[in-house]
């Protein structure tokens, strides 16, 4: 790993927190947490005390608006523990601070729809080792948008980054990009459906993860400084439930009714 100076404390909770955890560290009995509005996100990390750092600015949540798509500007950095299942759906959020916006210390986060977006640092660290462990237990990706804009001199603009003792090359990249996402989930360009083919579109460079600019570490990274998360719907190579039972009783037979021809209509293409 590229250090060009020691890590400052900024960067040691950050390796704190992309430690690697069981898989069934973040079990829990009870419902996830589905956060699908600024107001919702305040009320669970900030009155529920999950805030680390920033956002020290709007403590009061009646500040954030209750609206599904509101946007949601924040400089914080808010840990899910053991126990916390958390799904945020369709936020529209920007992140314009460094060093990642989520410390998953144990729980589980769910990213299912919506807009993320970062002029600070990458979205997301993944870290693996030597030994072939990595980080990615704790977040699952089902679906969404997410974009770099350049801010705070950064280096690879890239939305989420893979940390590591040694690079193992694109082929191992990519399986370990692709284990964050959820079983039927692909990567694609920015907004659309076209599948971006992982093991060719893998590029390595340096990012930072503390306020000193000389703090920086190796990533790999997908070449794209914006791309999306889509889900397969059935018809892209998905197969549906079957059952050995129908699902209801057939139609009683009709008796045969004499063909009738109807004129063929203009071809009216239409856009879908």
């Amino acid at each position: 790993m590229l250090k060009q100076t020691f890590l400052s404390i900024a960067a040691f909770a950050l390796m704190l927190a992309t430690l690697p955890v069981s898989r069934t560290a973040f079990a829990t009995e009870s419902e996830p947490t589905v956060i699908a509005t600024p107001f919702k996100f305040c009320q669970y990390f900030v009155e529920g005390n999950r805030i680390m750092v920033g956002d020290s600015t709007k403590p009061d949540c009646s500040s954030y608006p209750d609206v599904v798509g509101a946007p949601l500007v924040t400089d914080g950095i808010y840990r899910l523990e053991s126990g916390d299942e958390v799904i945020l759906k369709n936020l529209n959020f920007t992140y314009n601070s460094l060093r990642a916006p989520f410390a998953v210390w144990g729980g589980h986060l769910t990213i299912d729809g919506g807009t993320y977006t970062t002029g600070g640092s990458c979205l997301f660290y993944f870290t693996y080792h030597y030994d072939g462990t990595d980080n990615t237990d704790g977040v699952t990706i089902i679906s969404g948008d997410f974009a770099a804009e350049g801010g705070y001199a950064r280096y690879s603009q890239t939305p989420i980054c893979l940390n590591f003792d040694a690079n193992q090359g694109n082929e191992y990249n990519a399986n370990v990009l692709q284990a964050v996402l959820g079983p039927n989930s692909y990567y694609s360009e920015y907004k659309t459906s076209t599948e971006i083919v992982l093991t060719s579109n893998i590029a390595s460079g340096v990012e930072n993860t503390a306020k000193l600019r000389s703090v920086v570490d190796e990533i790999a990274y997908i070449n794209r400084t914006a791309f999306s998360v889509r889900e397969r719907t059935l018809g892209q190579g998905e197969v549906g439930p079957t059952s050995e039972e129908p699902d209801s009783e057939p139609e009683p037979e009709t008796p045969a009714q004499p063909e009738v021809t109807i004129p063929k209509a203009p071809n009216t293409a239409v856009a879908r």
